[in-house]
């Protein structure tokens, strides 16, 4: 005969044992949920981390209450896209459309592009026909020139004053570079019989233009960043770096000048002296941030998980060479962009915000091919996939 107070404790006891096998399988079934919801994101299962977590991978489509806005385009077309003002900008073969945010058009000009380009800056924005000769400046809306050129087009450039840099092919020349004033008034030429030039771009206030040039007559090829003064078509300047090639030129709110190659990046103060020099082992891609930060994304020199996968090291040092942060990505990355004190780093079929702080904003996984990254400001970007646009929260 049991006494009353085993009793108790016996039920006591199956009481305890069934709140924690309910627990168990409350675990067990939310843990399931996850999993298959996950899989049903396209989210690769192997490189989420804990960090990532807690920022948006559970909730794709919201953050801070804010819907993620998809769009829909015909992949068929031939067509571009960029953002300009609070308008995503889409140029195709014969026109040139503005959509606002939810993909309904707001204004169309007629155009004829067969390859076109988008180049933004400040309050102005750029198409051209690259291997064409069209190009056209936009103010607003208001058509500031546009032009067909007497070569092919090979690159273009716009800063934010309005002062446009072209690189054309040219006969018997490697190429002819031209400086268009923001009126559409020709400037400065210059023929280039030897080297090739990658690329042009007129400074800030619009007095001087740097031609990135690369000299192949030796055994490796070689960089030579020519300085030229408007009004003279002689280079007052020169930066010539031996057996290197820096595809990646940016300026300096300061006048310094950032380059970034395959392997290495360095610093030139305004009076052209190298300052700092950095190495990798691979560089993904760069960037500057605020006119005053270097960014570069590198290869890391961890490896994730039994398989030694790639990571990517988001690193971010100021105009003396101090690293200011550094953000770890579990994947390869492919491009950075940067608008303000926002990083935004795609690794095919996510897209990270991250602070030049390094910490992490937000995280947006996509079901197709990530083809470009463009910010309407710094809490609001688009993300271009090669089957449509999203307008998402940073």
């Amino acid at each position: 005969m049991s006494l009353p107070e085993e009793n108790i404790n016996r039920q006591q006891d199956r009481k305890k044992s069934s709140i924690a096998a309910f627990l168990l399988l409350l675990v067990v079934v939310v843990g399931v949920a996850v999993f298959v919801y996950l899989k049903s994101q396209n989210v690769d299962l192997k490189s989420i981390s804990l960090k990532d977590l807690d920022i948006n991978l559970l909730t794709k489509g919201k953050t801070n209450n804010t819907e993620i806005t998809e769009i829909k385009y015909e992949t068929k077309e031939n067509q571009v896209f960029g953002v300009y003002k609070d308008y995503i900008i889409k140029c195709n073969n014969d026109s040139i459309t503005w959509l606002d945010k939810k993909g309904e058009q707001y204004w169309t000009i007629q155009a004829s592009f067969s390859k076109p380009i988008i180049k933004t800056a400040g309050s102005y924005l750029l198409v051209a026909d690259m291997g064409g000769k069209d190009i056209c400046v936009i103010n607003g809306k208001e058509i500031r020139w546009n032009k067909k050129v007497d070569n092919s087009i090979i690159n273009v450039d716009i800063n934010e004053s309005g002062y446009t840099a072209l690189v054309q092919e040219g006969k018997g020349y490697k190429a002819v570079i031209s400086v268009f004033n923001p009126q559409g008034i020709e400037r400065f030429t210059r023929t280039i019989a030897e080297n090739f030039v990658i690329s042009a771009k007129v400074l800030a206030a619009g007095k001087q233009i740097l031609i990135n040039r690369v000299d192949t007559s030796g055994v490796s090829a070689s960089t030579n960043l020519e300085f030229n003064d408007l009004s003279n078509d002689k280079p007052f300047a020169n930066i010539p770096v031996e057996n290197m090639i820096f595809p990646s030129v940016w300026y300096f709110k300061d006048g310094g000048l950032f380059i970034a190659g395959d392997s290495v990046v360095k610093y030139y103060d305004s009076k052209r002296s190298e300052l700092w020099k950095k190495e990798f082992s691979n560089i993904y891609s760069s960037n500057v941030a605020l006119g005053k930060y270097a960014v570069v994304a590198v290869e890391s020199g961890e490896r994730k998980g039994f398989l030694g996968g790639t990571k990517t090291d988001i690193k971010v040092f100021d105009s003396e060479g101090e690293e200011y942060s550094t953000y770890t990505i579990e994947d390869e990355v492919t491009s950075i962009e940067a608008y303000g004190d926002v990083i935004a780093a795609s690794t095919g079929r996510s897209v990270y915000f991250i602070s030049i702080k390094g910490k992490l904003l937000s995280k947006h996984n996509t079901k197709a091919e990530v083809t470009g990254i463009y910010f309407f400001g710094e809490e609001q970007a688009v993300i271009l996939t090669k089957n449509g646009i999203l307008v998402v929260p940073v």
